[in-house]
């Protein structure tokens, strides 16, 4: 460990964690505001014991709660805040009923560095004592309270240890001899304890200032053992810090796996496309694969606002404030990001936000971990562009298993004259004539579908203001990937009204045309398919007298004899069937 560690406290409340989760969970805890002497926070037990309102811890100040027998409130606060007295034995009052607790008090001074100074108070249940024992200050020291809970060493002001606890020594490995006499240098690694940060580490402590962080210590045997301290200087009654007392808790097995956690943390950083931003969207970090996939420079990165490196339209859209505002909320969200390439242009990424949370559990980070998808967007955007053109005049429509609108595209409602806020889960049945909608051939219409079985044809549909349309469409059932289970129905269709309507008329003068005249129709050899009616009435036959006759039956025997009448259907015996009007 280097001398940087110095540096590296970690941050949240230092006495909770030095004094230890069995210790505060016991008893009332009480913090103060060192400014003011205004309760800023309380656990259960002293909600409970002291009868106090959560909501409004602040209107509560240390001289109505905590007293000491021979020193007024006032005095008793200076000395409190000051670390003149961190032990005494006292009371503790109820603000509701004005029940006086009599308890045993450990007081201590916090100074987390960019935080106001703070002063916690720590009860147990005790027996109110008179004269000297009840204003006990810190000459008598703070092992009698707390020896059992964790590990006390105090040193004196040059660092040389003048006792130490079970709890210290074990977790020091000093199991058959003490470590008093023993300079604290010796206890930390001389790359630590050799450094100028040493030297200000304990003019810290000297200027009666608390240091806390995880230190790396050596135990007796040589090993590293690494200690979550609080470094608590213990004054005189004018000031002058005569011992530094070190609250400790053994925390290497939680080291090792955070510096395994770092490293792994660390690979990942140096192998994915990773932007980190503060809760404004402002880049703290970038890792180079996220610097190549943008081609930029670092300097053109950091301190830049999220939508600066975005397409401007997406990072004003609703889709993404969403998942930026769920990432401040600790909602974990992966979204398509159109990323702004200074070379390239737009470089798609799939990004997931991630919130990162600080000690207090509170988002203080957002990380974008990015996968490139450029590609694979280019050639999706490419393939829409193709299906858009492809199908820009078709009418497209999902229906589900039970015929009812999923979705349907513009041409399909505007074709239909459906009013688009409700034509999701209309009924297939209303879209077709009434007489096939009743029918049976209906019913079987839907069960071949629901065999997965493709239907093409022209179809004869009715809009909603009750025009007849038809379409040219295909009628396909579509699978899901996973087991094969029928999922919806896809229509594509073509509007062939017009042409219909042509073809309706054209066949409607072709049968006025037929009524009117004499038609009978021939294979290429000659043989008869089909005669209309006419022609069976001039010709005095039955169609069942004449169908599959040959056409010389209609010519005298003279006339099939000549080469005219051979020549006449020798072509049409090789290259054509055709009709014949009489």
């Amino acid at each position: 460990m280097t001398a940087s560690a110095f540096d590296k406290d970690l941050p949240g409340d230092s006495l909770a964690r030095a004094l230890g989760a069995a210790l505060l969970s016991d008893g009332p805890t009480l913090i103060f505001d060192a400014a003011t002497g205004a309760l800023s926070s309380a656990n259960e037990a002293a909600l409970f014991l002291l009868e106090l309102c959560e909501d409004g811890l602040s209107h509560y100040r240390f001289e109505t709660l905590c007293a000491v027998d021979g020193a007024d409130a006032e005095t008793l606060w200076s000395e409190v805040r000051d670390g003149l007295r961190i032990r005494w034995q006292g009371t503790l009052t109820a603000v509701l009923s004005g029940d006086a607790h009599a308890v045993e008090i450990v007081a201590a001074r916090l100074a987390d560095e960019g935080k106001p100074a703070r002063v916690a108070v720590h009860a147990t249940p005790g027996r109110r004592a008179s004269g000297p024992a009840a204003q006990a200050s810190a000459a008598s020291g703070p092992f009698d309270a707390i020896a059992d809970v964790i590990g006390l060493i105090e040193y004196d002001a040059d660092g040389i240890v003048t006792n130490a606890n079970d709890r210290a020594c074990m977790a020091l490995e000093f199991y058959g001899t003490g470590m008093t006499g023993r300079g604290h240098d010796t206890l930390w690694p001389p790359s630590m304890s050799q450094s100028p940060d040493y030297v200000a580490f304990w003019e810290k402590l000297r200027q009666g200032r608390i240091v806390e962080g995880r230190y790396l210590h050596v135990g007796a045997e040589g090993g590293q053992i690494w200690l979550q301290s609080t470094y608590v200087p213990v004054r005189t009654a004018d000031g002058h810090v005569t011992r530094v007392i070190q609250c400790l808790m053994d925390v290497t097995d939680d080291s090792v796996s955070a510096t395994r956690n770092r490293a792994q943390v660390e690979a990942v950083w140096a192998a994915l496309p990773i932007i980190e931003y503060d809760v404004e969207g402002f880049v703290q970090r970038v890792t180079p694969r996220m610097l190549d996939l943008l081609g930029r420079k670092e300097e053109e990165v950091i301190g830049k606002n999220s939508r600066r490196l975005m397409d401007q339209e997406f990072a004003l859209g609703k889709d993404f404030l969403a998942t930026w505002e769920g990432a401040l909320r600790g909602i974990s969200t992966s979204i398509d990001v159109p990323h702004v390439d200074t070379q390239r242009g737009r470089h798609w990424t799939r990004s997931r936000f991630v919130p990162i949370v600080d000690g207090a559990g509170k988002v203080d980070r957002v990380a974008e971990i990015a996968v490139d998808i450029h590609a694979d967007r280019e050639s999706l955007d490419h393939l829409s562009l193709r299906y858009e053109a492809m199908t820009q005049d078709m009418a497209l429509v999902d229906w589900d298993l039970s015929g009812k609108l999923v979705h349907a595209n513009k041409n399909y409602l505007t074709l239909m004259s459906m009013d688009p806020a409700q034509a999701v889960g209309r009924e297939h049945r209303t879209t077709v004539p009434a007489e096939f909608a009743s029918s049976r051939r209906y019913t079987q219409f839907w069960d071949r579908l629901a065999r997965g079985e493709t239907i093409t044809g022209e179809f004869r549909r009715i809009t909603d203001d009750g025009q007849e349309v038809w379409l040219q469409s295909s009628y396909v059932p579509l699978r899901n990937g996973v087991d094969d289970a029928l999922q919806q129905i896809f229509l594509f269709a073509r509007d062939i009204t017009r042409l219909k309507r042509q073809q309706i008329d054209a066949q409607a003068r072709i049968d006025a045309i037929e009524r009117s005249m004499a038609v009978v129709e021939f294979d290429r050899d000659g043989t008869v398919r089909t005669a209309n009616q006419n022609f069976l009435d001039t010709m005095g036959y039955t169609l069942e007298e004449i169908k599959g006759r040959r056409h010389a039956m209609f010519c005298d025997t003279e006339m099939v004899n000549t080469d005219q009448y051979r020549t006449f259907w020798e072509p049409r015996s090789s290259t054509c069937r055709g009709r014949q009007a009489a």
